[in-house]
């Protein structure tokens, strides 16, 4: 955290300033490890990584449990047990708690953790008949659960095994390779997919084309629920001097965006609904890219991104279920609804499909005019752009260059080696993670063929990124994008 963003923090609990008060580490750049504390309640916020949580004492620092239909949240650390710690120079010990994700278990000295890491309601009603909860009580079953995890030695072995998958992770040196071990080894999720493979999803290029309409000479830029930084990665290539800020409530996300996805970015762990740790007018623009759906404070969440944003910044909410053919745990927000979220300012409501075909015709989104509301009824995702800028709302025509290029590019990960042909040229077919990821993105095969034909040389001008004509055709396919340097994996 450098001390320009410093100046634009303030405390989420009182509303006053805040200063560095105790300095653990820091680099040239930015304070690595420490604490911040407000000019006015003295309270204390801890800094890891570089990454300030602006979060109240008696707040946890939670893990999200992503799944396929939704987000479930269990608690992790106190955030005034991490002050401490981080005050105390338990940097080593912050670091693990930090990334890796505790499985309920006993504690050291047999106590059951009562703090809701694990929904044993659940867990008890799937063995045991209601009678027998209720007459026994959970309290007891809670400490007779524990003790038979304590015995079966239950707690050794997931300590070991994380131990193990750590060492792992603080040395990973790729985006793809950190999220196979803590999505897919250390939590089993299948968001792995979700996340490892988004660059070129059908969102993301609906995404890109209304970031593309951001102007490089204005404030800074926040991402709110930023996730791994994606977005803010082709933000931070696209407009190398604008400084990108990424907020969310997950810390490990964070973490992998601010190490291998867009290092360039500046990011804060903080609560999305909650008012934002940022001081009035400091954004020239504001996104929140497939998450506003999850928010349960959406009028207020939205009253507080207008309220960082300066007076003729850009904001714009992207990807929202606006028809209940979609996945489940979403809600379905109308295209009145979200209108009446920005009624203050000029806006417009987006169809997706519309923008991802013009995309594909190598054409950015047209805000000239907006369609009948009648026709959103039936649109399965929709987003919304609004500003004060008169001279924002307009066709915005060809791109000069495909925006899924920007960056260093790279092969499309889902296209798989299947061999090579006669000539000697290489086979590579695209495939599909899982079945749910295909039936999310089944709109990837609109512009994406099945099946490519590459030369040696084509090949070798990628590795070296070169932009042949060979090269140039193979990103007008989205078998090559742009992809940060530590993504893939080796």
């Amino acid at each position: 955290m450098t001390n320009y963003f410093l100046e634009k923090l303030r405390c989420p609990l009182c509303g006053a300033s805040l200063k560095t008060s105790k300095i653990i580490d820091e680099s040239e750049k930015e304070l690595e490890w420490g604490t911040i504390i407000c000019t006015e309640c003295a309270t204390k916020f801890p800094v890891a990584f570089g990454i300030p949580i602006i979060k109240p004492p008696q707040s946890h620092v939670d893990v999200t449990l992503s799944r396929l239909q939704n987000n479930v949240l269990q608690k992790g650390l106190f955030v005034r047990d991490l002050v401490k710690k981080i005050e105390l120079n338990k940097i080593e010990e912050v670091k693990r708690e930090l990334l890796i994700y505790r499985r309920p278990r006993a504690t050291v000295n047999g106590r059951p953790r009562l703090d809701g890491s694990m929904d044993l309601n659940t867990r008890l009603t799937q063995f045991l008949p209601d009678l027998v909860v209720k007459l026994i009580g959970k309290r007891i079953l809670y400490y007779l659960y524990w003790f038979v995890v304590k015995l079966s030695f239950q707690d050794l072995r997931l300590r070991k095994g994380e131990e193990k998958i750590y060492k792992e992770m603080i040395n990973q040196n790729s985006a793809m390779g950190f999220l196979d071990l803590y999505y897919n080894q250390l939590m089993h999720s299948l968001i792995y997919n979700y996340l490892a493979f988004r660059f070129g999803q059908p969102r993301y290029l609906g995404a890109i084309s209304i970031l593309s309409t951001f102007n490089g000479d204005q404030k800074p830029i926040l991402d709110v629920a930023c996730g791994t930084g994606h977005l803010i990665y082709f933000l931070t290539t696209k407009y190398k001097k604008l400084p990108v800020i990424g907020l969310d409530r997950n810390f490990v996300r964070l973490y992998i965006a601010k190490r291998f996805v867009a290092p360039e970015g500046n990011y804060f762990c903080a609560e999305t609904e909650q008012p934002l740790p940022f001081q009035n007018d400091t954004f020239g623009g504001i996104l929140c890219s497939d998450a506003f759906q999850y928010f349960t404070q959406r009028t207020s969440s939205a009253h507080e991104m207008k309220r960082v944003l300066t007076h003729d910044g850009i904001l714009s909410i992207i990807h929202v279920p606006g028809h209940p053919d979609h996945e489940k745990g979403h809600a379905i927000i109308s295209a009145g609804d979200l209108k009446n979220h920005f009624k203050e300012m000029p806006n417009i409501v987006l169809k997706e499909e519309e923008l991802v075909n013009r995309y594909i015709q190598k054409l950015g989104p047209d805000l000239s005019k907006e369609s009948p509301m009648e026709e959103f009824n039936m649109t399965k995702w929709i987003s919304i752009v609004a500003s004060r800028r008169k001279d924002y709302f307009r066709d915005y025509g060809e791109f000069k260059d495909w925006p899924h290029a920007t960056g260093q590019i790279n092969l499309n990960p889902l296209y798989h080696e299947e061999g090579m042909d006669e000539k000697g040229n290489f086979i590579f077919k695209f495939k599909f993670p899982s079945e749910w990821y295909e039936f999310e993105d089944h709109d990837w095969m609109k512009y994406a063929p099945e099946t490519i034909t590459i030369s040696p040389e084509t090949m070798e001008a990628i590795s070296k990124g070169i932009r042949t004509p060979e090269v140039d055709d193979l990103i007008s396919k989205w078998v090559v994008f742009g992809m940060p340097e530590k993504y893939l994996a080796e």
